[in-house]
């Protein structure tokens, strides 16, 4: 016997003294069917089964012969299990139970069984080749990760939900249809550089040891990933086609180059990403000053498919707060666009002069409630009257344009331009502020601005003693002309990085020729290799020797464009080369695509439901456009790349601070020997206890190869599936991992007893008591199928697995066959298979007593029409019209009050005791009784 969390886990080790008492027992011996455990014996004369009030007492009979096993019973009470079931067993089964005990131990090894398993996985036991023969597909792709080294929690929970789905779906698929469930990496992009420029390494050489790394985290998580489809998103190989795609897209009209303003630092004079600039608006890395500079920039026209991009949202199955993330970013508005003067008084008692003219796009509604005018910090008119001295720099719009200020005090920013506009409604001028909360996206980059119907122009306007109420209109002498016009929030995609680790833009530029693009035959662009990163000066793609090149049209000496895509090109299209990763002849083979895309399941997290989805969805639409793609399912969903989304929520770490400061605090501050209720060493205090997203600042980040090494891949995964619905946020508690345990180990010996069952199938059983069963199996396969399927309720189809697990242990061996016994384990089995990979998939070796069989590639269990009607129903009861409780009354029991109210009155019901006076106990006397039957219940009221 083992002692382990407060619970004893009995293992039928015994010593020789109890062996060889059970030995001897009788042939009426009870067993626990629960725990496998064998109690002391009952003389024959004793009932094979004990009644509630015994069991309560004593698991050994008043008579019993054999006290040698009285420990073992103790052992066995403490076990705490839910509900106790026993049977009498057959002459003979003591003896095979005991040498079964001996020879095979009811614990289940989670470790050894893992080790087993994963190893397989890894040698590629779980490759699902793609055959072009298959006419149908069921494709379940994860979001793949940037491999900076280590797998987090939220990897974790979304790998698994992924690895649930394509498990199940390959379950499912018959012979005509290829499931896909690849992997790769999210390789190029600033992290990698600046990993490289501190430690000194090689930027690619860093990476791909990630990867390797990676890919070793994720195959131990017990994931069926087809690795023959990695690809990695640095490879030359793989992005040869984002720049025959960026070819593609300028020959379609869809790119171009114009200036842009970006971050500069005038220490290091290079350019900057946003991540790069603190919220003071210094660098990172020299602490300078940002400034702004212009610069050309690629551009693509995403702009162009807006209204498709709007529309065609209607098409998916995506969550709706994912969807109106997606309207609120396009962001359609139907007004009108004006041009007005914009006035400025330059002396005192001096009449207002016209000093520039700005467009401004409204609607009526705004116009006759506006009491002033916002333009946004980077509004090209305050640049021109700056520049023109006609109005004062001024330090504050430089400081709204830092690019980490958070939009909380951005949106408190702005200040007085001393200018004014005339409103065209009203008839008067109102004054004009620069304002933070007009950020770079509003069409235009000025409003007119009504605190009576937006909440941030009300915001700011109290914050500026701007007047709340318009002005009474008065009369417009000379009205501005009114244009309808359709704007959008979204704007062209930004794709130009000045940076190495990147995608190079397939462009050369020729001082004849003007911009070029390579020849297709030409690609990939390659980066240069073992380049030594600095963080300072120019790219190293200004490097004489790779920069120098020849223009592919007059032949003469050119340059390459020296930047880089955005990451997010890389992962707009990578779901389409998974179906064709080792092709060097085209982007994706088109008897691969045809039928395989759309995606069937996106899973990923829904901090990416915006821009991701949105130049994802960009791109399958201009390839179907362009037709690059075709097939009928891609032409059905009109380019959509994900037909359903599974937008997984955050794993959310217990976080402790102190209830002064509010300081976080770290693990040896702490005394946690009671983890309940942890206390502050130094103080003594109780910390606040929150959930939080798990961050190395708050101390409460949780290292998934620990957990998966303490308590097994399987927990783990079930624990994660079984907490929270995947799209809800997790709060980690790894306490709640041992019950999934638990709940193995009770599997684990189910399969055992089932598979070690020597019962002759000619035995006599209940038919009925079979028909039960089967009828609760069939009820089960009906839930998990939906709720995998439909409603992607994982936590709900566990909750079924182990409700069927308990039904199971609960029924009579001697009432049913062993053939139906073992039609319902190895359904529940099958039904694990994609929850708890390793442990189902050794218990389906040894139920089916086939060392070669796969639980993975068995079939789906298919659902029963079994007709099956309980003796008994549920009555609730009511008490002068409160309900009670409720009680379970024999079928029929409706037609007889006096049945029901003698049912109620029994002891043993909880209930009767409202049929008592409180203070005597004497029974109240039932004045009247209304019956109600449902369709399968009774409702019963005594009024007293």
């Amino acid at each position: 016997m083992l002692e382990g969390r407060g619970r004893l886990q009995v293992l039928l080790t015994l010593p020789a003294r109890a062996v060889a008492s059970l030995a001897e027992l009788p042939p009426k011996s009870l067993f626990c069917r629960k725990c496998s455990f064998l109690t002391a014996s009952l003389p024959r004369s004793a009932p094979a089964r004990p009644t509630a009030s015994s069991t309560k007492t004593s698991f050994i009979s008043s008579s019993s012969p054999a006290p040698a096993t009285a420990p073992v019973d103790r052992a066995h009470r403490r076990l705490n299990h839910r509900s106790r079931t026993f049977s009498s067993l057959a002459p003979g089964e003591s003896e095979r139970l005991l040498k079964t005990a001996t020879q095979h131990p009811s614990h289940y090894d989670f470790r050894s069984v893992e080790n087993k398993w994963i190893d397989q996985w890894r040698q590629g036991g779980l490759t699902n080749r793609d055959d072009a023969a298959k006419s149908k597909s069921r494709y379940v792709l994860c979001m793949f990760p940037y491999p900076s080294g280590n797998l987090h929690m939220g990897h974790l929970r979304v790998y698994t939900i992924g690895d649930v789905l394509a498990r199940f779906e390959r379950m499912r698929a018959d012979d005509d249809t290829v499931v896909i469930n690849p992997m790769g990496w999210d390789a190029f992009g600033l992290p990698a550089e600046n990993a490289a420029i501190d430690r000194g390494v090689d930027a690619e050489s860093w990476t791909r040891s990630n990867i390797a790394s990676m890919r070793e985290q994720l195959i131990a998580m017990g994931t069926s990933f087809d690795w023959e489809r990695e690809v990695t998103t640095c490879d030359p190989e793989y992005y040869k086609w984002t720049q025959y795609l960026f070819l593609k897209l300028y020959k379609a009209g869809l790119v171009y180059r114009a200036a842009s303003v970006v971050n500069w630092d005038p220490v290091d004079k290079t350019v900057l990403a946003n991540e790069q600039v603190d919220a003071a608006g210094r660098a990172e890395r020299s602490g300078a000053f940002v400034e702004k500079r212009k610069l050309e920039q690629w551009f693509v026209k995403i702009t162009d498919y807006a209204e498709d991009l709007l529309a065609d949202l209607d098409l998916l199955d995506w969550p709706d707060n994912v969807k109106h993330s997606q309207v609120k970013w396009i962001g359609k508005t139907e007004g009108v666009e004006f041009s007005s003067h914009v006035l400025l008084k330059t002396k005192k008692n001096s009449k207002s002069t016209a000093v520039s003219k700005v467009t401004i796009f409204s609607d009526q509604e705004t116009l006759e409630n506006a009491t002033f005018v916002a333009l946004s910090a980077d509004h090209p008119i305050l640049i021109d009257l700056e520049d023109r001295n006609v109005i004062i720099r001024n330090d504050k719009r430089q400081k709204m344009l830092t690019p980490r200020l958070s939009p909380f005090k951005k949106n408190m920013m702005g200040y007085g331009t001393g200018l004014k506009i005339l409103n065209p409604v009203t008839g008067k001028f109102v004054p004009v502020f620069v304002a933070g909360f007009v950020t770079e996206d509003v069409p235009l980059g000025a409003i007119f601005a009504a605190p009576k119907l937006d909440k941030n122009s009300e915001f700011f306007a109290k914050r500026h003693n701007i007047p709340m109420e318009p002005i009474e209109p008065t009369k417009v002498l000379d009205p501005p002309t009114f244009r309808p016009a359709l704007k959008y929030r979204l704007r062209d995609w930004l794709i130009s990085r000045q940076r190495y680790w990147g995608a190079p833009v397939p462009i050369i530029h020729c001082s004849s020729c003007g911009p070029v693009p390579v020849p297709e035959e030409e690609l990939p662009v390659v980066l240069p290799k073992s380049v030594k990163l600095t963080g300072r000066g120019d790219s190293p793609l200004n490097a004489e020797e790779w920069v120098k090149t020849t223009c592919p049209s007059c032949k003469k000496e050119a340059r390459r464009d020296t930047d880089t895509m955005d990451t997010f090109v890389d992962s707009s299209w990578y779901w389409l080369r998974y179906l064709d990763a080792k092709n060097d002849k085209s982007i994706c083979e088109s008897s691969k695509s045809a039928e395989r895309v759309p995606v069937d399941v996106y899973v990923g997290g829904v901090e990416h439901s915006i821009l991701h989805l949105l130049y994802a969805r960009f791109i399958g639409k201009f390839l179907l456009r362009s037709g690059i793609v075709q097939g009928k399912r891609f032409e059905e969903a009109k380019g959509e790349p994900f037909r359903s989304l599974l937008a997984q929520g955050m794993v959310l770490g217990r976080t402790l601070r102190c209830p002064d400061s509010q300081r976080y605090l770290k693990p040896e501050e702490l005394d946690l020997t009671d983890p309940d209720n942890p206390k502050m060493k130094a103080t003594g205090q109780s910390p606040v206890v929150s959930f939080e997203k798990m961050s190395k600042s708050k101390f409460n980040g949780v290292e998934p190869s620990e957990v998966l090494q303490k308590h097994g891949v399987d927990a783990t995964r079930l624990y994660i599936l079984y907490k929270a619905a995947p799209t809800d946020q997790l709060s980690w508690d790894e306490a709640g991992i041992v019950g999934m345990g638990r709940w193995l180990q009770r599997c684990w010996r189910l399969v055992k007893e089932i598979a070690e069952d020597s019962r002759s199938e000619s035995e006599k059983v209940d038919e009925r008591a079979s028909l039960e069963l089967r009828a609760y199996v069939s009820s089960t396969v009906k839930e998990v199928t939906a709720a995998v399927s439909q409603t992607r309720g994982f936590h709900v189809a566990i909750a079924s697995l182990i409700k069927l697990t308990s039904f199971i242990e609960s029924v009579e061996r001697n009432s049913v066959s062993v053939e139906n016994l073992r039609f319902a384990v190895e359904t529940l089995i099958k039904m694990m298979g994609p929850f708890a990979p390793c442990a189902s998939s050794e218990m389906w070796q040894i139920i089916s007593k086939n060392e070669s069989a796969m639980v993975i590639e068995g079939k789906w269990p298919v659902p029963e029409e079994v007709i099956f009607q309980r003796d008994i129903q549920t009555c609730v009861v009511t008490i002068n019209g409160k309900m009670r409780g409720t009680i379970e009354v024999p079928l029929g029991a409706e037609k007889d009050v006096a049945l029901l109210e003698a049912i109620v009155r029994e002891p043993r019901n909880e209930v009767g005791r409202w049929l008592l006076h409180p203070e005597t106990g004497k029974p109240l006397e039932v004045r009247r009784a209304i019956v109600k039957k449902g369709q399968n219940s009774v409702l019963v009221n005594f009024v007293v």
